[in-house]
């Protein structure tokens, strides 16, 4: 398995309108389907079974060749052996171009970041004009019943949609079937 791999990439190395897209014949499809005919024969396969064994291996060498870009250090770092077909693919390297990405989100620039601090700024000011919730030495930390709000009404708790939600009952009918 690992000669017929090696004789399938040596293969493709050689026709390069298979993986250069600065090629003349790369979009030639009668071309390409050619190829792949001549890749079989030569290494002793079907030509689409060829072909689906080279994308696998291609891919295969994208992810490792991405991964290993992205390499972490330290601790989290993952010691990873090389892949056995790395060093023969290495002739797709200067044909490998990453896609290029969008995204939503917008550059956070310095002006937000001082509308941010001037904000904090402006937050710990109002926080410092609030009374204080913990009492001073000497009280006691029961609540003073005179200064909360009394109770709502049982009136108005039932006028409140969350208890409506949970005091309707549930029921499963069943939709009558259209009149045919």
């Amino acid at each position: 398995m690992d000669n017929c791999n090696e004789l399938l990439i040596a293969a493709v190395e050689k026709r390069t309108a298979l993986y250069d897209k600065t090629e003349d014949n790369c979009s030639n499809r009668v071309f390409i389907n050619k190829q792949w005919i001549e890749i079989g024969k030569e290494i002793g396969i079907d030509g689409n079974a060829a072909r689906e064994k080279w994308t696998t291996l291609r891919d295969y060498f994208y992810k490792t060749n991405k991964q290993l870009k992205t390499i972490q250090s330290g601790a989290a770092a993952d010691k990873r052996r090389k892949w056995y077909l790395y060093d023969a693919m290495k002739f797709l390297l200067p044909h490998i171009t990453d896609r290029t990405t969008t995204s939503n989100l917008s550059d956070v620039s310095d002006n937000e970041d001082d509308d941010c601090s001037q904000m904090s700024e402006t937050n710990l000011q109002s926080l410092q004009c609030l009374p204080s919730t913990s009492p001073e030495p000497g009280q006691s930390t029961e609540r003073n019943t005179t200064d909360t709000q009394p109770n709502p009404s049982p009136s108005s708790r039932a006028a409140s949609p969350a208890t409506n939600l949970i005091a309707r009952p549930t029921t499963n009918k069943r939709r009558a079937p259209y009149p045919q």
